[in-house]
């Protein structure tokens, strides 16, 4: 049997039909599903050479979470190219390659992509996270993220973390000093004890002695707002008592 392919309309009605050939998929992940009906909804779909595709033996073999998708959407109607045909030892090959990160399909620093995505998980943790909408926020936070790799381009454990620039970024974007931030941020990430204000030798500290678990990438971003304010330079403690206001500073500017 040889390869056909073709472009077609897919509605729910043949996603629904289409997907009772899909006995060989791995399982389905919901997460993934629940991504893609967002991008449906937001009008961010853009057909490709990626579609569907089942075997010479009858079977769908790519394509599940898509066509899932669309079968659980309101009307509508979903160009997607099709391609029958395919040999299952093609099958068998199938996503084994070295799956793309959003800064290689967006072709922008890592680094940045890293804190625009960590931003918008803290905006909205129900909102996928697709290619489009990372590259419709990517602005709103570049140039501060620019400066401070201009000013400190130090990548160490903890401090240089996508977390601690994301307080950075969003510190600089809230109008705080830049002098005050940007210095206080290059003493963390090298370690300059003498150039720290007192509330910055504090986190220092609680996490040399692993008071503050540097794991908790939220945690630490709400420490860095907190440090990152001249208002709070003096202050011995960073005591954090709920997310709220860091959430709120996200939305402020994202």
């Amino acid at each position: 049997m040889a390869l056909e392919h073709k472009t077609v309309l897919i509605t729910p009605a043949l996603a629904a039909d289409m997907l009772r050939q899909n006995t060989i998929n791995r399982p389905l992940r919901r997460g993934i599903v629940d991504t893609w009906k967002e991008l449906l909804r937001r009008g961010e779909y853009v057909q490709t050479h990626q579609g569907i595709c089942f075997l010479d033996s009858g079977e769908l073999a790519d394509g599940q979470h898509r066509l899932t998708a669309i079968s659980e959407m309101d009307y509508i109607a979903v160009p997607v190219l099709v391609t029958t045909g395919v040999p299952r030892a093609a099958f068998e090959a199938m996503d084994s390659g070295v799956i793309r990160t959003a800064s290689d399909a967006l072709k922008e620093d890592r680094r940045l992509v890293e804190v625009v995505k960590f931003l918008l998980k803290i905006r909205s943790s129900k909102e996928a996270q697709t290619y489009a909408l990372v590259a419709k926020n990517l602005d709103k936070v570049r140039s501060q993220h620019d400066r401070l790799l201009s000013f400190c381009a130090a990548r160490v454990r903890t401090w240089t973390a996508a977390s601690c620039r994301a307080g950075v970024v969003v510190s600089l974007k809230l109008g705080y000093d830049a002098d005050y931030v940007l210095g206080t941020y290059r003493a963390l990430a090298h370690s300059d004890f003498d150039s720290m204000s007192t509330i910055a030798k504090s986190l220092y500290r609680s996490q040399a002695t692993g008071k503050v678990n540097t794991g908790n990438s939220l945690d630490m971003m709400a420490r860095m707002l907190k440090v990152l304010n001249p208002a709070n330079a003096n202050s011995s403690r960073v005591q954090i008592i709920s997310f709220e206001d860091m959430t709120a500073s996200v939305r402020k500017v994202m």
